[in-house]
């Protein structure tokens, strides 16, 4: 179900916000819609982000749209470029030369990428996960993100690794996206970690922040991303922690009974 259009735009000018978040898992996912909000977005003069898939690139009208309207990034789910399971989760079953043109098309009507990656996929091996790692960086993604493969309470996932007696881990403290909590199909407990931190290293080192931001046209925006990407770094070099807890996983409906 979707919003009215005419309904999104006065509360967006009620709250006389300029920039802002459309908290949408995927903007992108009733074209039609996409498409009236973006054009009644034209006349706000506003900048905006949003979820998506990767899609979106194939739609030119709706880009065109979304760069007029004042779209300035993109979070896009990748998953893995080579793994087969990313057509189970709901990807794009695109071969890997298709994603480029997919992620080069989007940058080149000025909206930035934040691509999501999963680490621990059941096909997942090292060779694929630094294979994908570094496709990421010849895409000149702006952003990444990686995650360790999280068996949520409540999911299909979760009920296919207990019936497997894979679940090596309870305790959902650790439940963060960033610590393996079942035993890997492809690689061993030690592999999934090291690769893990390896792939966010490589993605914000200096030379790759280079690489993908150097593309931009010198400006405010450039100077952003750059600001932001070096701050990315700084955090990982004092070590993220995305902490997660029982209390936030029972706020947000997975708790098991």
């Amino acid at each position: 179900r979707v919003r009215p259009v005419e309904d999104v735009v006065a509360e967006i000018q009620a709250s006389g916000a300029r920039k802002l978040f459309f908290v949408d898992d995927i903007i992108n996912g009733h074209p039609r819609h996409a498409r009236e909000l973006m054009e009644a977005l034209i006349p706000l003069r506003i900048k905006w982000g949003s979820q998506a898939t990767i899609t979106i690139a194939q739609d030119r009208e709706m880009l065109r749209l979304a760069q007029e309207s004042g779209c300035t990034f993109l979070f896009i789910g990748l998953e893995s470029f080579l793994s087969p399971e990313f057509r189970k989760l709901g990807g794009c079953n695109a071969a890997p030369e298709k994603m480029l043109t997919a992620i080069r098309r989007i940058r080149d009507h000025g909206i930035a990428i934040w691509g999501s990656f999963i680490i621990g996929l059941e096909t997942d091996t090292v060779a694929t996960i630094q294979k994908t790692v570094e496709l990421a960086i010849e895409a000149q993604l702006d952003f990444a993100q990686f995650s360790i493969m999280t068996p949520l309470p409540g999911t299909r996932l979760r009920h296919d690794l207990l019936a497997q007696g894979r679940i090596s881990d309870h305790d959902w403290a650790h439940y963060t996206y960033g610590h393996l909590v079942f035993e890997p199909a492809r690689m061993t407990r030690e592999e999934v970690g090291a690769v893990y931190r390896e792939a966010w290293r490589t993605f914000y080192r200096l030379r790759s922040i280079y690489r993908r931001v150097g593309a931009w046209p010198w400006d405010r925006r450039r100077l952003l991303l750059w600001a932001i990407n070096l701050g990315i770094r700084w955090a990982l070099s004092y070590g993220l922690n995305n902490a997660s807890n029982h209390s936030a996983l029972e706020a947000g409906g997975f708790a098991e009974a």
